[in-house]
């Protein structure tokens, strides 16, 4: 399976940066799945589940609102108000409900 670069940076800092084989993010428009080679994007997200997957693993992350980006190199940058770490996705769902929604 083909990889690619992801990071997801939080006003605190960079929380993941790593290779991954998909990005699936909570987008306005509904849930979107990222792959390698994806062509160039910016998409709203709200708050949702993110995961990043590698192989047969993946990591999650309870998400307030942000934006995610596929650049010029294929890379995807997920910029995001507020991020928390999840142990599972069951985890990242319990912790969705605590993220205080960001007040424009």
């Amino acid at each position: 399976m083909r990889t690619f670069k992801a990071t997801l940076i939080t006003p605190q800092g960079s929380l993941f940066n790593g290779t991954v084989t998909s990005v699936v993010a909570p987008g306005e428009e509904g849930r979107f799945e990222v792959m390698a080679r994806h062509e160039n994007i910016i998409a709203v997200l709200k708050k949702g589940i993110l995961k990043m997957k590698v192989e047969n693993a993946a990591t999650f992350f309870a998400i307030d609102s942000g934006v995610l980006e596929v650049d010029g190199n294929r890379d995807v940058v997920i910029l995001a108000d507020k991020a928390i770490k999840a142990e599972s996705e069951e985890d990242a769902k319990q912790k969705v409900l605590t993220i205080e929604t960001s007040v424009a």
